[in-house]
């Protein structure tokens, strides 16, 4: 109150806020609220909205309102509307054992197969959803899109987790796809690319080191070269591989492939 020059409620209360927050915590629960509305739909988002929803009330505040100048805005985030999520998420943690129709990337309706699998985890990878589970058939675990799973069913019994298993090791790729080779890159980026590569670690074994001229040399160990071609294409001119002979000679055919189809 500017006359009064002190504060006052405005209604009656009931009762007192059960957590303290500062005003920065506030905002930062708000900025996760605007991150979080780019997935409104998927299972996850809704759960967390629901989360703050309930947060909200405890910390004394009806909800979370995005002002129209919020801090933070994600662009081009995918929707993941996928019903299999919650099938999935429940089966991981009470260990019962799934069946659906799987089709490969890339590959027509006609290659459809029906996979029986034990599902360990789930991740999220840019934008997408997948499942790493232990494929009985294949007897080993195994990675699935899960865009591309149909049928999905809960059967009956309960597995045992493979105790090998560790989900920070088995996606500790640069992408999804799990490879068994070794392979040591060293990538040059131009002065832009540079700009752009600034504190952003893509992978966990990235080192970074400058060679003059406002470039720098990227270099990194994976065990599959297949995801770090199609990155290393979005990059056009500005990124030049110095090594390994393969991942120069893979970026080579699939510029190669884009010329043909210009041709």
């Amino acid at each position: 109150d500017y006359v009064r020059k002190t504060y006052h409620y405005t209604e009656p209360v009931t009762q007192f806020p059960t957590l303290s927050v500062s005003p920065a915590e506030i905002n930062a629960l708000i900025t996760g609220q605007a991150v979080m509305a780019q997935y409104v739909g998927s299972a996850l988002a809704d759960k967390i909205q629901t989360a703050l929803k309930k947060i909200s009330r405890l910390i004394g505040i009806k909800a979370f309102q995005v002002p129209a100048n919020a801090t933070v805005k994600v662009i081009g985030a995918m929707r993941d509307e996928n019903s299999n999520f919650d099938l999935l998420e429940k089966a991981i943690v009470h260990r019962q054992p799934v069946q659906f129709v799987y089709r490969k990337t890339g590959q027509d309706e006609s290659t459809k197969i029906k996979r029986a699998v034990h599902p360990h985890h789930c991740a999220f990878n840019k934008g997408r959803w997948y499942l790493a589970g232990y494929d009985l058939e294949r007897k080993a675990i195994r990675t699935f899109a899960l865009t591309r799973i149909e049928k999905l069913k809960v059967v009956k019994g309960k597995f045992e987790r493979q105790v090998s298993f560790n989900p920070d090791e088995y996606f500790s790729g640069f992408g999804i796809i799990k490879g068994e080779g070794q392979y040591h890159l060293e990538i040059e980026f131009d002065r832009w690319g540079a700009d752009l590569l600034k504190g952003v670690q893509w992978h966990s074994s990235q080192k970074t080191e400058e060679i003059g001229a406002g470039r720098i040399l990227v270099t990194m160990d994976l065990q599959s070269l297949d995801e770090i071609t199609n990155w290393l294409m979005s990059w056009g001119a500005h990124a030049k591989v110095k090594a390994p002979l393969e991942l120069q000679n893979k970026v080579k055919e699939a510029a190669q492939a884009v010329m043909d189809l210009y041709a």
